[in-house]
């Protein structure tokens, strides 16, 4: 789309995680169908995870700003049935009547006039229904494993007085789980492992502690010789002291990898590496990594770099998941998928996640069919020392897919979405995007880019183009 070829664009129903309802166009958010005398209203909060939810009523319902609802294109009503998404922001809708067959993917708050209802915890699944339906089964399988230690049981002080580094040498085998009680875990230097066929270590309650270092903690598997069959889960991590963070998880899996559960506590603030980094070393290799809290983000210490929340392996080549991350800002991308060598061809799926403020891209996006869907971007602060702070970059590959997104930005930004030379071929559907007057363009196409299609996008307050190409 050329700069004044502006499309005229149309409210689209989006595809909730129950499927497309009947078919049917959604309402408009537009006039006032409830009497304001008659009207209760419900608001769904979520609890920073993306949760999907749909209910009817017997009534009438419209839209809502009542109790801070927001007011974006995730929501629709069809007839009596509403279907939504939120993540931590409010939603909420005035209706008449009585409410029914409420159901929600994830956790969420009720309330009906800003008191606590029951409509979630009557209707939504139980979370043992939920992992019984899930087709993806992300607890560990102890007797899948030769050997499974208990690390206190073993020596290993859980005070987080003397580190752990000694015993975890000694226990940590191929076919081994290593299960971590609730208690604090010190650990000064690196745990190593490669070509093992199969690891696991889980925590129960368990933090642990690193100490000052600008290197790797737990580097498990490397791209050469990768672990075969990965598990890491259930663990807080703590970076606050100084110069502490380099690369706590290093997870380099060939066939099958899980991580989750994970959340740092502390900015991240030595000048390379970041937190984690994850990918698969098989072309049929799927990993999912997932609820990992990396909001408190990182320094920018080292004059115009630094850590990255996420770094996907340059030599990744099979399937990975990156499904619900919270990424504070970030001096060097919040999630960085783009950065492969020649020879990786991997695809990459960022599954909803809230990222705030990173240097670069929120996500940074490369791969023949990887995509982003369900993910909300909020930019409301021009930190120093970041050099250009957007939603997204989509780098390089064919069928790239950005969806079901909500992008608020208030910073002075030439863009949200940036689409580079390198990508062949991508579309942008059913984006919502609230910019000020700063923020120039919804999306900007660079020249030599393919074709980029794009529908459902809401652009409201930018002061130029919704699609630009240059």
């Amino acid at each position: 789309m050329r700069p004044n070829d502006h499309e005229e664009r149309s409210s689209v129903s989006r595809r909730g995680y129950l499927g497309t309802i009947g078919g049917l166009a959604a309402t408009p958010f537009l006039g006032s169908i409830v009497s304001a005398n008659d009207a209760d209203v419900i608001t769904i909060v979520g609890d920073g995870a993306t949760a999907q939810y749909e209910f009817s009523v017997s009534g009438d319902v419209e839209k809502s700003t009542a109790y801070d609802g927001t007011i974006n294109a995730f929501d629709s009503i069809d007839g009596s049935t509403v279907t939504g998404r939120t993540t931590a922001e409010p939603d909420s809708f005035a209706f008449t009547g009585e409410i029914s067959d409420f159901e929600a993917s994830a956790p969420v708050v009720v309330t009906i006039n800003g008191e606590p209802a029951d409509l979630a915890n009557s209707d939504t699944e139980s979370d043992e229904e939920a992992d019984t339906d899930s087709t993806t089964d992300t607890s560990v399988d102890e007797s899948s494993y030769a050997n499974v230690v208990n690390i206190v049981e073993v020596g290993a002080d859980n005070t987080g007085s003397e580190s752990i580094l000694s015993v975890l040498n000694q226990v940590g085998d191929d076919n081994t789980l290593v299960k971590f009680p609730a208690g604090e875990y010190l650990i000064d230097g690196q745990f190593r492992i490669a070509n093992y066929s199969q690891f696991g270590m889980v925590g129960d309650d368990a933090t642990i502690n690193i100490a000052p270092t600008d290197g790797y903690t737990f580097k498990l598997g490397t791209h050469q010789y990768p672990t075969g069959d990965l598990h890491v889960e259930g663990f807080t991590i703590d970076i606050s002291g100084n110069n502490t963070g380099g690369r706590t998880f290093e997870l380099q899996a060939a066939d099958s990898l899980y991580a989750g559960n994970i959340t740092f506590n502390g900015k991240h603030d030595t000048a390379s590496k970041g937190p984690i980094l994850a990918g698969m070393q098989t072309g049929g290799g799927e990993g999912l990594v997932e609820n990992v809290d990396l909001s408190d983000g990182g320094e920018e210490v080292s004059g115009g770099r630094g850590g990255t929340g996420l770094l996907v392996s340059n030599y990744h080549q099979g399937t990975l998941t990156l499904r619900d991350i919270t990424v504070g800002p970030f001096p060097d991308n919040g999630i960085y998928c783009s950065n492969g060598d020649s020879s990786a061809n991997g695809s990459v799926h960022v599954e909803g996640g809230r990222f705030i403020n990173t240097n670069v891209a929120g996500v940074r996006l490369a791969g023949d069919g990887s995509s982003i869907d369900g993910a909300s971007f909020v930019y409301d602060e021009n930190i120093s020392g970041f050099g250009g702070q957007r939603p997204i970059r989509l780098d390089d590959g064919a069928n790239l897919e950005v969806e079901n997104v909500d992008i608020e930005m208030s910073i002075n930004q030439t863009e949200a979405i940036r689409v580079m030379p390198g990508v062949d071929s991508a579309s942008i559907s059913n984006v919502d995007m609230d910019l000020t007057s700063q923020v120039r363009d919804g999306v900007s196409v660079t020249g030599g880019a393919g074709p980029v299609e794009t529908s459902g996008l809401t652009v409201n307050g930018n002061g130029r183009y919704d699609v630009f190409e240059y």
